[in-house]
């Protein structure tokens, strides 16, 4: 039960980070852009943009968080008990530091956690730096997953995964997005697309 839970902890964390650069970049900007200048367009769309921040942000630690705690949820299935019980710490450490999944597990939440920064910092190439390392994390999760535990075909089911992750990113995250914003967006007044 414990991985089902910490499994769409990630996946809905993930699909936030990777949903939100993804609105921002392919959605949100372009259509400004092609609408042309206006304040209260430029409002509208910075509101929106707070809005996505904050949600990939808690997306990116919820996903890291799910990460390290399935370190502790498989230690204690090795040692035979549940994550409720006492766990070996250092059979925790082992298992992070000392095994290659261990290894791109922590390497996806480090990714997940600086996605968090950057999108909390200030700068022009900041969503394109987030879908960057969300983008790593996608692809770092599936080195992990049962597409890569395959016997053969291995590259090409990776690739498949990877890509079907960017698909519900671009389809399920940005609807969530819409979703969390969507108290923000009915307050707002959108200006009129015509000058």
């Amino acid at each position: 039960m414990e991985h089902s839970i910490l499994h769409a902890l990630q996946s809905v964390g993930l699909l936030l980070a990777l949903g939100g650069p993804l609105l921002v970049l392919a959605i949100v900007r372009p259509v400004c852009r092609d609408l042309g200048p206006s304040v209260e367009r430029e409002k509208f769309a910075a509101g929106l943009e707070e809005s996505v921040k904050r949600w990939v942000f808690f997306g990116a630690l919820a996903a890291a968080l799910g990460t390290f705690a399935d370190f502790f949820v498989q230690a204690a299935e090795l040692q035979g008990k549940t994550v409720f019980s006492w766990v070996n710490l250092s059979l925790v450490e082992g298992l992070a530091g000392h095994t290659l999944i261990g290894q791109l597990s922590l390497s996806r939440a480090a990714a997940l956690l600086l996605a968090g920064a950057v999108v909390r910092s200030v700068g022009k190439g900041r969503w394109w730096l987030v879908l960057l390392l969300a983008g790593a994390s996608t692809v770092l999760a599936n080195l992990v997953s049962h597409a890569a535990a395959q016997p053969t075909g291995r590259p090409s089911a990776i690739a498949t995964q990877v890509i079907h992750l960017f698909g519900a990113a671009a389809w399920l995250g940005i609807l969530i997005h819409l979703l969390a914003t969507r108290g923000d967006l009915k307050r707002a007044r959108m200006p009129s697309p015509l000058p």
